[in-house]
C-alpha cells in the first residue's frame, strides 16, 4: 500500500529540520542538552588525565553538569590525576572506598567550577586545584585541600559538615557568601592563611575552627561561635592584630595558640605569643578562654552581664578592658585503677597519681606527683614531674618523654630505697626503641630533702630504665652531658646515663654531707627537746626574782 504523499513529505521535512538544527548549532554556539550523569573514574589508561575517555567507566569523559566519582578501594598506589579539561563545571565530587595501603587521590590541573556537594567517605584525597563555586555547596567528610589553592565563593555559601577528622583543611577563601561549620565532636577545620579577599560571615556551631593567621579570614564581616563550637586563633608571630568582630556564646571556647601548639597544629611551644583583638567582642552567654597563648582585647568589649573566664589548665592569660584573668589553681588526686583513661595536667594544676592511668601528659605550668603507674608519661615545655610525696617513685610501664623546657624535680635524702625520687620506666620485654627520651633542653632540678645524710660514693638511680642494657637512654639533660659534675648544698654529684645495669640515669655523690643539727641554744629548742625541764627552770627563776624583790623591799 502506498503512503500518502503528504505523510512522506512531512517525514522528509522533519529529518531536514533536525539536520538543519544540528548544522546551525555548530555555528551559533547552541548545544543539545547532554543527559547529566555520574562519571566513575577507573584510571585504566594510566595517564591520569580527565580528557582520556578510557580513564572513565563507559569510555566517556566528563562534560558540564556531570558528577565525578572516585573509589579508592582498588588503589594499589597513590594516584595523581590532572584536570586538563578547560572550563569544566561539575555537579559534585564524591570520594569513596578505602584500601589496605591508605593510598590516596591527588587531583591537580585546571580550575574546576562546582555546583554540587563535595563529599568524602573513607577515601583519602588531596585537592590541589582552584575551585569556583557556581552554587551553594556542602563539603562533607573532610576532603583535603592544598593551602596554596583557593575557593572563590562567587557570592555563594559553603557549609562544612561531619569531617570526623582531627583536622581537615580548606584552602584560601575569596569572595562573599558565608561559611558555616558544623563539625562532629572532637573534629576541626583549619582555614588557610592568605584568604585576604574573603568578605563573608563565618558561623561555627560545633567542632573547632583554626584560623591560621589574620589573613585566613581576610575582611570577614564577623565570626559567630555558638552551640558546641570553638574558635582558635593561630598567630604566626607575637602581637599580631585580629580585626574581625567576634560574637561568642554556647558551651565551646575561644583560644589563641600559635602554629606549634595543640590540636591539629602540633605540640606546645616554648615561647608565648599575644594576639591583639582589635575587633569588637560581644558575649551572648558566659564563655570560656582555653588558650595556651595570651589574648588581649582592645576593641569594643560588650559582656551583656556575662562572664568571660579562663578554663582550668589553660596557660594563656585573658586580658580584657575589665582586667586580666588566668586559670584557677587546681589539685587532683587519682588513687584508683583506670588503665584505659588518660590524664592531662594543665597550667596551675598539681595532679597526684597514686593509682593507675593510661597516658599522662603534663603541660606548661602543670606538676605531676605521686607513687602511681601510667603506661606513658609525656612532659611538654614547662611541665614538672616530682615523684612521690617527697620523695617517692612514679612508674611508666612503656615510655617517658621529657621535652625541651620540661623539668624533673628530683629530691634526695639518702641512698636507701625510697630515700630519693625515682622514675621507673618500661620493662624487660620491651627490646626495641628507646623508651627513655630526654631532650637536650630538658632540665634536671636536684634538691636535698630535709634530714638528708649523704656519703661519698652513694648512688641514686633517678631514672631506672628496665629495658635491656642495649636500649640506651636517648638524650641528656640541659648542661649535663655524660660524667658532668654539679653541686647542691655543698655536696658534689656526677651524672651518668649508662649507670646501673648500663642504661639508667644515676647520680653519684663525690663528697659527703648531712643536714645540720638544730642547735640547742634557745628556749624553743629546749622546749621541744624537754618541755618538763623548761617548766622547772621557769619556777626556779620566779623564786629567785621573788627573793631579790623581797630583799630590796626590806632594805
Amino acid at each position: 500500500m502506498k503512503r500518502p504523499v503528504g505523510v512522506t513529505l512531512r517525514r522528509v521535512s522533519g529529518v531536514f529540520v533536525f539536520a538543519l538544527a544540528i548544522i546551525i548549532s555548530q555555528f551559533s554556539g547552541m548545544q543539545f542538552v547532554h543527559a547529566v550523569s555520574t562519571d566513575v573514574w577507573t584510571g585504566t589508561a594510566g595517564d591520569g588525565k580527565f580528557s582520556t575517555v578510557t580513564n572513565w567507566q563507559g569510555g566517556v569523559a566528563p562534560v558540564n553538569g556531570d558528577t565525578l566519582s572516585f573509589d579508592a578501594t582498588s588503589l594499589t598506589a597513590s594516584a595523581s590525576l590532572t584536570n586538563d579539561l578547560t572550563n569544566l563545571s561539575v555537579g559534585g565530587i564524591n570520594f569513596t572506598g578505602t584500601n589496605s595501603g591508605y593510598y590516596s587521590y591527588t587531583i591537580g590541573g585546571s580550575n574546576l567550577t562546582v555546583t554540587g556537594n563535595i563529599s568524602r567517605s573513607g577515601a583519602s584525597v588531596n585537592i590541589n586545584l582552584n575551585i569556583i563555586l557556581g552554587a551553594d555547596i556542602t563539603i562533607i567528610g573532610g576532603p583535603g585541600f592544598n593551602s596554596s589553592n583557593t575557593i572563590d565563593t562567587q557570592g555563594h555559601s559553603i557549609s562544612v559538615q561531619s569531617s570526623g577528622d582531627v583536622c581537615s583543611r580548606l584552602p584560601q577563601l575569596t569572595g562573599s557568601g558565608s561559611l558555616s561549620v558544623a563539625e562532629t565532636a572532637n573534629s576541626s577545620l583549619s582555614l588557610s592563611a592568605g584568604g585576604t579577599g574573603y568578605t563573608g560571615a563565618i558561623d561555627v556551631t560545633s567542632g573547632t575552627v583554626y584560623v591560621v593567621g589574620p589573613t585566613a579570614i581576610g575582611s570577614a564581616s564577623g565570626i559567630t561561635v555558638s552551640g558546641a563550637g570553638s574558635l582558635s586563633l593561630v598567630p604566626s608571630a607575637d602581637n599580631q592584630t585580629w580585626a574581625v568582630p567576634l560574637t561568642l556564646s554556647g558551651t565551646g571556647s575561644l583560644s589563641v595558640q600559635h602554629d606549634s601548639t595543640v590540636g591539629c597544629m602540633g605540640g606546645p611551644a616554648t615561647e608565648v605569643y599575644t594576639a591583639n583583638q582589635t575587633g569588637a567582642v560581644t558575649l551572648l552567654s558566659d564563655f570560656k578562654y582555653s588558650g595556651i597563648d595570651n589574648l588581649k582585647v582592645t576593641g569594643t568589649y560588650t559582656d551583656n552581664s556575662h562572664t568571660f573566664s579562663v578554663v582550668s589548665g589553660a596557660s594563656g592569660s585573658l586580658i580584657l578592658p575589665t582586667g586580666t584573668s588566668t586559670a584557677p589553681i587546681v589539685t587532683n588526686t587519682y588513687s584508683d585503677s583506670q588503665p584505659t583513661v588518660d590524664v592531662n595536667v594543665g597550667y596551675n594544676e598539681t595532679d597526684t597519681l597514686d593509682g593507675q592511668r593510661q597516658t599522662v601528659s603534663v603541660a606548661n605550668g602543670g606538676t605531676l606527683m605521686g607513687n602511681g603507674t601510667a603506661d606513658s608519661i609525656y612532659l611538654y615545655s614547662g611541665g614538672i614531674i616530682a615523684p612521690g610525696h617527697s620523695p617517692g617513685k612514679l612508674t611508666a610501664t612503656q615510655t617517658l618523654t621529657l621535652s625541651a623546657g620540661s623539668i624533673y624535680q628530683a629530691q634526695i635524702q639518702n641512698a636507701t630505697a625510697g630515700g630519693y625520687d625515682q622514675i621507673q620506666v618500661s620493662d624487660p620485654s620491651r627490646t626495641t626503641g628507646q623508651d627513655v627520651q630526654i631532650d637536650p633542653a630538658a632540665i634536671l632540678d636536684v634538691s636535698l630533702y630535709p634530714g638528708y645524710n649523704i656519703n661519698k660514693g652513694d648512688k641514686f638511680t633517678i631514672i631506672n630504665n628496665l629495658q635491656p642494657s642495649t636500649q640506651l637512654v636517648l638524650g641528656t639533660f640541659s648542661g649535663m652531658p655524660e660524667g658532668a659534675q654539679f653541686t647542691v648544698g655543698g655536696i658534689t654529684f656526677s651524672i651518668s646515663y649508662v649507670g646501673g645495669d648500663g642504661n639508667d640515669v644515676v647520680l653519684t655523690a663525690l663528697s659527703t654531707g648531712a643536714a645540720p643539727k638544730i642547735p640547742n641554744t634557745g628556749a624553743r629548742p629546749l622546749k621541744l627537746a624537754n618541755p618538763a625541764a623548761v617548766v622547772g627552770l621557769g619556777i626556779s627563776a620566779a623564786a629567785i626574782l621573788f627573793m631579790l624583790a623581797r630583799r630590796r623591799f626590806n632594805s
